[in-house]
């Protein structure tokens, strides 16, 4: 019953009833609608957060957890840099036999900024820093030891062979002129030099401006790295701009719109490089960083992302921590450095006692066939002349000397020490299988 189409008397004494209102109360708020059944709303999308795997696009290696950022953050902290040379030209690099990474990118993208805040003294100013383009001319070395000590001080009459103390175990960050407005032709032609026949360099790490994206010769150097088979990697410099311009941090929601600004930013960067290439995909990582803002509330001096760059030059050298954050022990135990005049020579005990019994057992197998031979020799109507015995013996040891010699190479490079690659020459000589067996 509608009580609103009753007459208005007769309504008014129906409602001063306790009674009356008391069913229509419950008739009106008590009723059950359970046959109402109202759509499901879609589960709205979860806000990014920052961390290793939203800031940076990681397409060759793996996300760094936080064990491993803690070792890198320790690592270029625990000692200021040791500036260890500065080469104008590519003969001017020392032979030195520590890994190498190189920095590089457009005149003023903030490379020495960067330089400086990877090193954990962005106040020092170690690599020069100016407004003006082409402030860096030569291409200067800093030692980053990890905490290890130095060795003596060299002498007044070498102060030009500070790398010589450097210890092993440590890594040298290359500072290079930048390319483009304020550069010389000079500089170009000697940088690409080092990039191209430097053994020592790892990885070339390049800086493109992240607010203002891919200049033309960005692309064409970078298409030029990849053609050329130089292990490189991009950091996007200046990331603060599109996380957060003002000066005070972002809320969750600006931080989201910031990180997918980013991830938009590498995706159209990996589309051009890949047009570039002509369709071919393009597999490298995209670092995000910033030298003059953070995010990290606890640790107000910590730059975002610096950490994972450090990371990331740590694996190119070959210097990461195990799971548990300690430094990983390896065949730099092993080896011996003899430092010559001519160059850096390189020698490994274990390498050579191994090669020395297999060698002897070479030689035990060959002299048990020699005999067998020379029983069958003495049954058989021909006879076979020794000098030819001998001679197919020398030929014979000198394939196994050549697959030998090829293997260590290969096994070595591949194990980052291109520098042990003759150790093999020094090992396997001719002269150990002229002394076994002996021309006729």
């Amino acid at each position: 019953m509608d009580i609103l189409r009753l007459p208005t008397a007769l309504r008014s004494s129906l409602l001063r009833q306790p009674a009356f209102r008391r069913l229509l109360h419950t008739a009106t708020y008590a009723s059950p609608h359970n046959d109402i059944s109202l759509p499901a709303l879609p589960a709205a999308p979860a806000l990014l957060t920052l961390s290793s795997s939203t800031l940076n696009s990681y397409q060759v290696g793996l996300a760094p957890t936080s064990t491993h950022l803690r070792f890198a953050n320790a690592y270029f902290t625990a000692a200021p840099p040791e500036y260890l040379f500065t080469a104008p030209y590519f003969r001017s690099f020392p032979p030195s036999s520590h890994p190498e990474v190189a920095f590089l990118g457009r005149s003023n993208v903030g490379k020495s900024s960067l330089l400086n805040a990877l090193f954990g003294r962005p106040n020092m100013k170690d690599a020069h820093v100016s407004k003006r383009p082409g402030r860096t001319r030569t291409m200067n070395g800093f030692g980053v030891s990890g905490g290890l000590a130095l060795g003596a001080a060299p002498k007044e009459a070498q102060r030009e062979a500070v790398w010589r103390r450097f210890p092993r175990g440590g890594c040298v960050v290359v500072d290079m002129p930048g390319y483009g407005g304020g550069s010389r032709e000079v500089w170009g032609k000697e940088a690409m030099k080092y990039l191209e026949s430097r053994k020592q360099l790892r990885r070339t790490f390049v800086l493109v401006d992240a607010e203002h994206g891919l200049k033309r010769t960005d692309v064409e150097f970078l298409t030029y790295l990849r053609r050329r088979g130089i292990a490189h990697q991009i950091i996007l410099s200046k990331a603060d701009k599109l996380l957060y311009p003002a000066a005070r941090p972002p809320g969750p929601l600006k931080l989201n719109n910031g990180l997918l600004k980013i991830r938009d930013l590498c995706g159209s960067i990996r589309s051009t490089l890949n047009e570039e290439a002509g369709g071919r995909d393009a597999m490298v990582d995209i670092l995000c960083c910033s030298a003059e803002k953070g995010l990290d509330e606890r640790n107000r001096h910590r730059r975002l992302g610096i950490d994972e760059v450090r990371w990331a030059v740590l694996t190119a050298c070959g210097l990461e921590c195990d799971e548990h954050g300690y430094r990983k022990k390896g065949l730099s135990q092993d080896i011996k450095i003899l430092e010559e005049e001519e160059g850096v020579r390189t020698t490994s005990g274990t390498v050579t006692a191994a090669i020395k019994a297999n060698l002897a057992n070479f030689k035990s197998k060959f002299a048990a066939s020699s005999a067998t031979a020379q029983e069958s020799q003495a049954s058989d109507v021909r006879e076979i002349p020794r000098t030819n015995t001998r001679r197919s013996f020398r030929l014979l040891a000198r394939a196994v000397q050549y697959c030998l010699r090829k293997v260590m190479q290969a096994s070595l490079t591949s194990l980052r020490w291109p520098y042990l690659s003759t150790t093999t020459n020094l090992i396997i000589s001719t002269a150990s299988v002229d002394r076994w067996f002996p021309p006729s």
